[in-house]
Parts: structure tokens; C-alpha cells; sequence
């Protein structure tokens, strides 16, 4: 499935997205697999915006900053049907399979 948000500010897009994660935390998934986000966009489109109100959505209060360098930050997800979210940077990856050197499969 495939969603396009178009916002105006970066408060916009943090509020969108903390709905949408308050909607799937409340949904009742019927997979016991990964629930895979996937945001595309330029250099500084708000990808790191909306996984900041996504991640207060499931009641993460840490700071959330890109994974650009780091590629990957794992945060635990106390208020939510999620143990664990994982934030990916994928720009520095060069295929898929250096997923898996993450320790992703």
C-alpha cells in the first residue's frame, strides 16, 4: 500500500505522523513479522521529521536525530504493540544484502 502526505511544516508532518502510529499501534495486526515503513524523499524532505512524531506516536521520548552516519537506531517502544523499532538510513547502502551485515533479515 502506498500513502502520500503533503504538509506544510514540520509540526504538520510530526502530527500526521504520530496519528498514524497511534492508528497501527491500536490496530489489530494479524502478523507476528516486521511492520515495515518505508518513507522516500530528498536530502532534507522530512523523512527524519516524520520518524520523530512516528516514534512519540509509540511513546518513544528519546531524542531522534537521522541515521544517516550511524545507518541504523534501534529504540525500544514501551507504549505500543512494537518491542522494538528500528530507524534506517538506507542511503549509504549499496544493496540489500548489506542488510543482513545489520543483522536484519
Amino acid at each position: 500500500m502506498k500513502i502520500d502526505f503533503e504538509t506544510k511544516s514540520a509540526q504538520e508532518t510530526k502530527k500526521i505522523a504520530k496519528l498514524l502510529a497511534q492508528e497501527i499501534s491500536r490496530a489489530k495486526l494479524k502478523t507476528k513479522r516486521a511492520v515495515v515503513l518505508a518513507l522516500t524523499g530528498d536530502l532534507g524532505s522530512g523523512k527524519t521529521t516524520f520518524i520523530q512524531g512516528f516514534l512519540r506516536g509509540l511513546g518513544i521520548k528519546k531524542k531522534i536525530t537521522s541515521p544517516t552516519f550511524v545507518i541504523m537506531k534501534k529504540f525500544h517502544a514501551p507504549c505500543s504493540m512494537f518491542h522494538d523499532v528500528y530507524h534506517i538510513d538506507c542511503y549509504r547502502l549499496r544493496k540489500p544484502a548489506e542488510l543482513i551485515d545489520l543483522g536484519l533479515k
